[in-house]
């Protein structure tokens, strides 16, 4: 998953892995703790770019 960073352009945002979800009061995922280049950061859903699907 890409993690949008507001200080590079897109094709050079970094690669980052969801290590966990909070959902919103309706349920929904609203943020996610994901790990960027060995530290944890909390982003909101809208900021993380999804590279495939997972079965």
């Amino acid at each position: 998953m890409h993690v949008c960073d507001e200080n590079s352009s897109r094709g050079h945002w970094p690669l980052g892995d969801v290590q966990e979800v909070s959902n919103g009061r309706h349920g929904l995922v609203r943020t996610c703790k994901v790990r960027v280049n060995g530290t944890e950061k909390v982003r909101p859903v809208t900021q993380l770019c999804v590279l495939e699907h997972a079965a």
